[in-house]
């Protein structure tokens, strides 16, 4: 009777009803409570039933009563597995294997838990075996592919990959990971067409459009990564990281209240994302909202409080608002963050301003762009007063210019094995170790200088005719120029000033803006051999001092002319970058300079109107 009872409850436990088979089980384990084979089989029927706890306690029992059988230390680690207690799960793995080491799924299994631990080397080995076992299993090596992204193993990852699709076509998710091994290497068009053929095989796969819509967004079709990202939320409305997926897009599209929406829905579904309250931040920067953007880096800087993005997020905000001394320390969190800045590893320790300098070697390095380096570049003299001798590595396009700069610094390559120093200093670290406040700004402008021969050079070129205005309209695209370049025909109004020549001072993207007749004004232009070289800037700097003014958008430029002292307009977007402050029409790292802020996002005709009226009254 009892061993019929026992085969229904097999059978209802292979047709799906757990619930039922458990509860045949236990009441068959009331008259034999050390039954072996129900103990192991209620225990994996409250797993399938997600009783995970209670799944613990019969596994626990079944080992007591058979202790050498492999299989039961297979599945209870699955069990724990589940309940986050990896080290645990990992030791029933161990057992398993010491007692059955051919089980090609148990090493495959063990390789997941390993590789949650963190031990990647350990978790490939468990695959190798696993796939030795067993050749011809495709999961095995989709495994093998994470753990060597984990790795950092990106192209063998991705030859693990196809291993698995060659092995199985039609494998979704090997597709998937594919596609974002891909994306890791850059590979953005070869990413997107892995998440097209996983799609193509299940459409229905919400990760697949997930991860197509990061690949869409890499390739700035923001459009079409909206699209996917909704098609992933159709399919799951719960998604979390979706909402923040699409967050993401729609402020990488300017569109920020929108993209509050969607962190505000990532955030309801999953208070403890801290990735959606960190971006949120940066939406609400974005709107000019700044103590709302500080509770959002604050919240998440609760749930994860080594969380590089939001920390440094808070620097900026907290330099833009002036408290430079609140916000250096604060910035030095960009040297953590996905994308860091200023992070060079070096065996001599970082110079942190307490130390002496005296007779002491010091390397600072570049980091950022250009701009960066021109504003920063006068922290070099004020190392050299605290009696360092200092190598200065700027970017190699600067030489030249740095080559004006004040002091008796060596000028050096960062990369020159060679080297030889006693402290280092990535650049923009360096207003923090001198702790800077707007009392103690070092570099009396100008604290760089022209060639006096190229000066010469230009200014013949120039001519003495009129007032000579240099322009520059555009810096370096990508996501750092969003909103802050000015499109050429701004600067028409000013043209139409009597006695007044634009000069373009130019260089690069958004040259072709000159040759579109719809500008319908004259700018001087300074020909092919202006900065043809391989020295950056060496020529702006020598037109820039044959100019009576520049005026330029937030560029390397504006850095160049207020670093050698020129009369210098600046106009400025709504929510500058930081150094611009938030109100002040002057600037304390460059007293020639004078701002002209947006009153509103992308109103430049009322900067420009400013901007005139200030010419025709001669200020």
């Amino acid at each position: 009777m009892a061993q019929d009872r026992l085969s229904i409850a097999f059978d209802l436990h292979r047709s799906g009803s757990v619930e039922e088979a458990k509860l045949v089980y236990q009441d068959l384990l009331a008259t034999d409570p050390d039954h072996f084979d129900l103990l192991h089989l209620t225990g994996l029927a409250a797993y399938e039933g997600g009783a995970l706890e209670e799944s613990v306690r019969y596994f626990v029992r079944a080992i007591r009563t058979k202790p050498d059988f492999w299989q039961i230390y297979a599945n209870y680690a699955r069990v724990l597995q589940d309940l986050g207690r990896l080290e645990d799960a990992r030791a029933c793995y161990d057992k398993a294997i010491l007692l059955q080491p051919g089980d090609a799924q148990t090493h495959r299994d063990r390789s997941l838990v390993l590789q949650g631990l963190g031990r990647f080397e350990d978790a490939l080995g468990d695959l190798d075996t696993s796939i030795a076992l067993q050749p011809t299993n495709a999961l095995a090596f989709n495994n093998r592919g994470a753990v060597l992204r984990d790795l950092g193993l990106l192209e063998e990852a991705v030859g693990s990959y196809d291993d698995a699709i060659r092995l199985d076509g039609a494998f979704t998710i090997a597709h998937s990971n594919r596609g974002v091994a891909l994306r890791g290497l850059g590979r953005h068009a070869e990413a997107l067409a892995s998440y097209d053929s996983a799609i193509a095989i299940s459409p229905d796969h919400a990760n697949a459009w997930f991860n197509r819509c990061n690949a869409l967004k890499d390739l700035n079709r923001l459009d079409e990564a909206l699209a996917s990202i909704d098609e992933a939320l159709a399919l799951d409305p719960r998604y979390a990281q979706a909402h923040g997926n699409r967050a993401d897009v729609l402020q990488a599209m300017g569109r920020f209240a929108r993209a509050l929406d969607s962190y505000d829905q990532a955030i309801w579904l999953h208070p403890a994302y801290a990735q959606a309250h960190s971006n949120r931040g940066e939406a609400l920067r974005s709107l000019g909202r700044l103590d709302d953007a500080m509770a959002s880096y604050d919240r998440a800087i609760s749930i994860k409080d080594d969380y590089a993005e939001p920390l440094w997020n808070k620097s900026l905000v907290t330099l833009l608002r002036g408290d430079l001394r609140e916000g250096w320390p604060l910035y030095e969190w960009r040297k953590k963050t996905k994308a860091p800045y200023g992070d060079r590893n070096f065996p001599q320790p970082l110079w942190s301003g307490a130390e002496s300098l005296q007779g002491k070697s010091i390397l600072v390095h570049w980091e950022q762009a250009l701009g960066d380096t021109i504003q920063f570049c006068r922290y070099v003299a004020a190392l050299e007063t605290l009696g360092a001798r200092v190598l200065f590595a700027p970017q190699k396009p600067l030489r030249g210019l740095m080559q004006s700069l004040a002091g008796a610094c060596e000028l050096v390559d960062v990369d020159d094995p060679a080297l030889r120093f006693d402290f280092h200093l990535p650049l923009l670290s360096a207003p923090y170790a001198f702790k800077t406040d707007f009392s103690n700004i070092p570099g009396q402008t100008p604290y760089l200088k022209a060639q006096a021969d190229r000066v010469e050079r230009w200014r013949k070129r120039i001519g003495p005719e009129g007032l000579k205005v240099g322009i520059c309209w555009q810096g370096s695209t990508g996501p750092i120029d969003a909103g802050r370049s000015v499109p050429l025909t701004a600067f028409r109004s000013l043209s139409e000033i009597p006695g007044l020549r634009l000069i373009s001072l130019h260089k690069g993207e958004g040259e072709s803006q000159l040759r579109d007749p719809g500008a319908q004004m004259t700018v001087v232009t300074l020909g092919p051999d202006y900065d043809a070289g391989a020295d950056a800037f060496v020529d702006a700097a020598a037109a820039i001092m044959c100019c009576d003014l520049v005026i330029t958008s937030d560029t390397a430029i504006a850095h160049l002319a207020g670093a050698l002292g020129a009369r210098t307009f600046v106009a400025l977007k709504h929510l500058p970058d930081w150094r611009w402050l938030l109100t002040r029409e002057d600037s304390p790292w460059y007293p020639n300079m004078r701002l002209f802020r947006q009153t509103s996002p992308g109103d430049w005709d009322g900067v420009f109107k400013a901007i005139k009226q200030a010419l025709e009254r001669a200020e």
